[in-house]
């Protein structure tokens, strides 16, 4: 796959390592919901960089909270972000920034939807 960001290449390292970073923080917030967490295994595939083995504990953490707990608790999450968006949108006067990311793969023949 190739991944662009506002027209530029990003390399597929910049890709897994925006990944590991994001597991690491997925892991610190479901550490202070989740009961009994054992991350011991999780601290050694950090030091590894590990991120398959890493997104395969997010996807057990995440499974054995349940969707119905996630969601509320992803919610109040959401609620704040939004909160935050619409002020930015306010201050800005129609000046905010963003960006497109696409995703390229290669000898496919999928079109976006």
């Amino acid at each position: 796959m190739i991944f662009e960001i506002d027209g530029m290449v990003v390399p597929s390292e910049k890709v897994i390592e925006w990944e590991y970073k994001r597991l690491i923080t997925a892991h610190k917030f479901l550490k202070k919901i989740a009961d009994n967490l054992d991350d011991s295994s999780f601290e050694v595939w950090t030091k590894q960089k590990n991120v398959e083995a890493m997104q395969n504990e997010i996807v057990r953490i995440k499974m054995g909270l349940g969707l119905n707990h996630l969601r509320d608790l992803l919610k109040k999450k959401s609620a704040l972000g939004n909160f935050g968006s619409v002020i930015a949108t306010k201050v800005s006067r129609g000046k905010r920034k963003f960006s497109i990311t696409e995703i390229f793969v290669p000898n496919s023949d999928l079109e976006p939807l």
